[in-house]
């Protein structure tokens, strides 16, 4: 099982990440809540894909030396040409991996600006990625009986009203796999305007409005939205994606670790682990210089995006190719660790 799904942007026109492998051991820990969750299409500004072969771990001793795959001359000739004939200011930092080593290629420019050639350690916004770390803690947690999938989330939550449906309520599990029957977003979380609009989604206007009517969107209303949301369906049976959702996810296994922060917890168990010092919720002013601006259908650029803290877990980090292969390799098995602290 390939940790990432391959994942589809709505704007036409944005950076683009590759990370490339031809091994792929997931882990028993990642497979125990992602096997039958899904990633799929959003509205957040990146696009992703990734190409796998899987093969045994008998059968990745055997070639482990025999790899002699090459980010060839043609290979970054045919790039090129896919991404310059869309003519919207476009970019591709590409990663691949295997037990030799890695290698990266880049080609576009980090923004209309800023016109340095996108590489390993360019910064892009990983958008739903995110959802990917978030469930991996959880794994983590329930892999060490700190947390169960089936309990019910009122559990972690006890001074907070959280809805239901019939009795029915809604479980850890339904919040990993987007069968909760939360909403995408909160109900408060951008009131001005409405974003169930599909032309309005797409258009820079709507970016920027998110971004206005966000920034300062707390855990108080956060929880205010919870309990004010009516489920029109019984939990778990049936997908709805939503970031309100996994944000919550994120929240409880923030309370549950005692960390201060979804961020603290990331950082503690996954990030400083792996030394991926490029990976975070927010943009320092010493990284600014390294972040990708996305583009919309014209080649016009689009705002950034900095998810709010409630939300967080769900779209909200931020990396490059370099600390992405960091993470793939320690869950292929080719760097050692100990593991999540």
């Amino acid at each position: 099982m390939c940790i990432y799904d391959c994942w589809q942007e709505r704007l036409t026109s944005t950076f683009v990440i590759i990370i490339l492998c031809i091994i792929i051991i997931a882990s028993p820990t990642i497979t125990t809540v992602l096997a039958s969750s899904a990633l799929p299409t959003t509205n957040l500004s990146i696009q992703h894909t990734t190409s796998s072969v899987l093969i045994s771990a008998q059968e990745e001793e055997n070639n482990s030396s025999s790899s002699t795959f090459k980010i060839t001359d043609q290979i970054r000739g045919l790039i090129n040409a896919l991404v310059d004939k869309n003519k919207t200011n476009s970019a591709i930092a590409i990663g691949f991996i295997d037990p030799n080593g890695t290698q990266f290629y880049g080609h576009g420019k980090i923004s209309n600006t800023n016109i340095t050639t996108v590489d390993q350690n360019t910064i892009f916004a990983i958008g739903s990625i995110t959802k990917v770390f978030t469930t991996t803690l959880l794994a983590d947690m329930v892999n060490q009986g700190l947390i169960k999938l089936d309990d019910p989330i009122e559990r972690y939550l006890p001074s907070y009203k959280v809805p239901q449906y019939k009795g029915h309520k809604i479980t850890i599990e339904d919040l990993a796999t987007h069968t909760s029957g939360l909403p995408n977003l909160p109900s408060n979380y951008c009131p001005s305007f409405d974003p169930s609009t599909t032309a309005f989604q797409h258009s820079i206007q709507y970016r920027t409005n998110l971004m206005n009517c966000t920034k300062n969107y707390t855990f108080d209303n956060f929880y205010q939205a919870l309990s004010n949301t009516t489920l029109s369906r019984e939990p778990g049976s049936k997908f709805e994606y939503s970031n309100f959702g996994m944000g919550l996810l994120g929240h409880i296994l923030t309370l549950k670790s005692n960390m201060s922060s979804y961020d603290e917890l990331l950082s503690k168990k996954i990030l400083d682990v792996l030394d991926m010092n490029s990976t975070n919720i927010g943009i320092s002013d010493t990284q600014k210089s390294r972040l990708a601006i996305g583009h919309f259908n014209g080649g016009q650029e689009l705002p950034t995006w900095n998810a709010s803290n409630p939300i967080a877990p769900g779209p909200g980090l931020h990396s490059t190719v370099s600390d992405m292969l960091k993470f793939l390799s320690a869950n292929m098995g080719l760097i050692k660790t100990n593991k999540i602290r």
